[in-house]
């Protein structure tokens, strides 16, 4: 689902780079989970030892990298140990009469099918298969004991069938000496999304659903899932249901988007363009989180798709590991690209004390009205501001929602859930004016005046964000157009550079009221 994840890619990746031997530590605290092989990743090309250990251990040994001695790490197979059985590779072996020969695999963390087979060259073996422990003609899980060859199909629903844990495969040679081909194979019960390529040319007929999963790495990943198609496509999120649907909230799904093509209002219209989207922030205390409530990385997300007509549609799912606001400073523009529909970036603009730092009178705060402007050069982006809130609300990871307003929220509080205060969701830039209230930024609890900005985007997006305060002074750039509101009474700065030679044209254009145009050359 993420192929950079896989272990076998990280190895294989070090091991072209020139390495004999691969040590990799865990990035959390906790245990460690099985480092085998898992459908579609690498391992059959993976040449050198390797190892995982704990995150402490990991420490520990790069502590001392740097020492005169430097560390020595000695790699060898567990005494003992059986051979591993990979997905779709076949081992040959031998097994004399009334003998057992044991392999290994490990089991997918999703809910897939697994098929083991043994195929004889010369004599009749037996297979017999154990959840974690050797099996024998006693004590086994699952066996097949047909004359020639066997075969144990382990369904996903199977009770017995655990995951990501290893079951130990034993064949015996019945009867006689025997030679024979053992394979392991998984056949996936749902389509694994990977992050970043689209699927397309998926299909659904009306009334039903098709679902997917997908491979979630950090409880601190923000996570993004659209579909668009050629029909009023919803979708249903979960990290505990298998297979989301429509129904009771924390139940049947965890997320949903289900906008109406038939309606044009950013309220109950579809939630991106020509499509849906979910969105799941970073930290969200639904991430990677099971019925039994015990967080855990990485781990399966899924999805599940509906349409209430034929429908053929793309999926595409995004993870974005950053999800920290950016910091906006009064009056300087930042270009920012979102090609993800559906997606968020998040950023901060404070005023008064919180925007000057040490030093400012919380008591008598000089709080200035101030504008978010976003110009889009492609593609529609929508703004959603949080705020006033205290800046400890940036990192409790509260952050703006296009889906819920803040009702009942107090400026300069914090509310219980993510929500939106101000709003702009036109489809040609978005301007939103805001004036601070002194009474609203500072109080015994509170002495920063902080606003959480959410810009979502509708489409694929490249933008310009600016936050700029009515006293500063804001630069211009030769061809690109600065949005902004002008109160009355008052006057907004601006500031460019120009050469000697260049002729030059400032153009002002009100969309209401009169506004009239200064221009001064020098400091």
């Amino acid at each position: 689902p993420l192929p950079h994840a896989y272990f076998a890619n990280k190895i294989k990746r070090v091991q072209d780079a020139g390495a004999v031997g691969v040590v990799m530590a865990n990035n959390v605290e906790g245990s460690l989970v099985f480092m085998g092989a898992v459908s579609g990743d690498h391992a059959t090309l993976v040449e050198v030892p390797s190892v995982f250990v704990s995150k402490a251990t990991g420490d520990l040994l790069e502590r001392h990298l740097h020492d005169d001695a430097g560390v020595f790490v000695q790699l060898a197979s567990p005494s003992g140990r059986v051979p591993l059985l990979v997905d779709g590779e076949p081992q040959h072996g031998v097994s004399g009469h009334s003998q057992w020969r044991y392999y290994e695999l490990f089991t997918p963390p999703g809910a897939d099918d697994v098929t083991v087979s043994v195929t004889p060259d010369f004599g009749n073996p037996d297979l017999f298969v154990r959840v974690r422990d050797y099996p024998d003609t006693l004590r086994y899980t699952w066996s097949s004991e047909s004359e020639g060859g066997d075969t144990i199909h382990i369904a996903a629903d199977d009770p017995d069938l655990c995951r990501q844990c290893a079951l130990v495969v034993g064949v015996l040679g019945q009867a006689s000496d025997t030679s024979y081909t053992l394979t392991y194979s998984v056949s996936e019960t749902l389509l694994t999304l990977q992050g970043g390529v689209p699927v397309s040319e998926q299909s659904v007929p009306a009334g039903e659903y098709r679902y997917y999963r997908m491979w979630v790495g950090s409880t601190e990943s923000a996570i993004t899932v659209s579909v668009t198609g050629d029909g009023d496509v919803d979708l249903f999120f979960s990290f505990t249901n298998r297979r989301p649907k429509d129904g009771v909230k924390g139940k049947d799904y965890q997320k949903k988007a289900a906008g109406r093509n038939t309606c044009w209002t950013v309220d109950c219209g579809q939630t991106i363009m020509g499509g849906d989207a979910i969105h799941v922030k970073g930290g969200d205390d639904i991430i990677c989180k099971p019925e039994s409530g015990v967080r855990h990385s990485p781990c399966l997300a899924y999805v599940g798709v509906t349409s209430q007509r034929n429908s053929t549609f793309t999926l595409l799912y995004s993870v974005d590991e950053s999800t920290a606001p950016t910091r906006l400073r009064d009056a300087v523009a930042l270009a920012v690209a979102q090609p993800t529909a559906g997606d968020y970036k998040y950023y901060s603009f404070a005023v008064g004390d919180a925007a000057a730092g040490e030093g400012a009178s919380p008591s008598e705060p000089v709080l200035s009205p101030f504008t978010i402007s976003v110009r889009p050069s492609s593609g529609d982006p929508d703004v959603y501001v949080l705020g006033p809130v205290p800046s400890s609300a940036l990192d409790s990871g509260l952050r703006p929602d296009r889906n819920k307003t803040c009702d009942g929220f107090v400026a300069g509080g914090q509310p219980e859930a993510d929500c939106y205060t101000h709003r702009s969701t036109g489809s040609a830039g978005e301007l939103v004016s805001i004036t601070p209230d002194a009474s609203e930024c500072w109080s015994a609890s509170n002495s920063s005046c902080v606003y959480i900005i959410g810009v979502y985007s509708f489409s694929p997006t490249q933008y310009t964000i600016t936050a700029s305060s009515d006293e500063a002074t804001e630069l211009l750039f030769p061809n690109t157009a600065s949005l902004n509101i002008l109160r009355g009474e008052t006057h907004k700065k601006y500031r460019f550079r120009v050469s000697a030679d260049e002729r030059l044209h400032v153009l002002l254009t009100p969309f209401a009221g009169n506004p009239d145009l200064f221009a001064r050359f020098g400091r």
